[in-house]
């Protein structure tokens, strides 16, 4: 004899397979590429990073470098950051050889 719980008193949001959202504020459950993740929410406050305030400059130059390329130019990146087999777009590859100083 199989017990089944009474699902109106189940206090877990994963009821199927594709759960999705926050349940509590504590938890996010995600699906990425049909994979299911669960991670802990923590509420960001916007403020800027200590470690991170040095490079905003040189991010900041190197975004608005992107915006001042030719359209052609950016297809480029693209179709470069898509034959390289990087899961990333043509802006990421730009601004991680930017931030390198690769370019």
């Amino acid at each position: 004899m199989m017990i089944v719980p009474d699902l109106t008193t189940l206090q877990m949001p994963l009821l199927s397979i594709r759960a999705r959202g926050k349940w509590k504020n504590e938890v996010i459950f995600q699906v990425i590429h049909g994979k299911q993740f669960r991670r802990s929410y923590s509420v960001y406050d916007g403020s800027a990073k200590a470690h991170l305030v040095p490079f905003q400059p040189k991010f900041a130059a190197g975004v608005r470098a992107w915006q001042a390329l030719d359209l052609s130019i950016r297809r480029w990146y693209h179709s470069r950051a898509s034959k390289l087999g990087k899961q990333m777009t043509g802006f990421n590859y730009y601004l991680s050889l930017y931030l390198r100083d690769k370019l």
